[in-house]
């Protein structure tokens, strides 16, 4: 995993919600939440198996000029 970075925000009511920062590929697995691509170059977020996330939901967002490409786990 490239450059992972792990920061939060409060929500309001107590709630915590923690985001990530990612510059290069990434599997994402269930501390992801809110996932923050910063990368000029191309990079891949591949997916977990949905069986093992039922319900789960990740918010991917492109902050930079790099092409982002989701890959589902198959």
């Amino acid at each position: 995993m490239a450059s992972d970075k792990q920061e939060s925000f409060r929500l309001g009511l107590g709630r915590v919600w923690s985001y990530f920062t990612i510059t290069g590929n990434t599997t994402l697995s269930y501390v992801h939440n809110l996932v923050l691509c910063n990368s000029a170059s191309a990079l891949t977020v591949t997916l977990p198996a949905a069986a093992s996330y039922a319900g789960k939901e990740f918010t991917i967002t492109n902050i930079n000029t790099g092409k982002v490409t989701i890959d589902g786990n198959s």
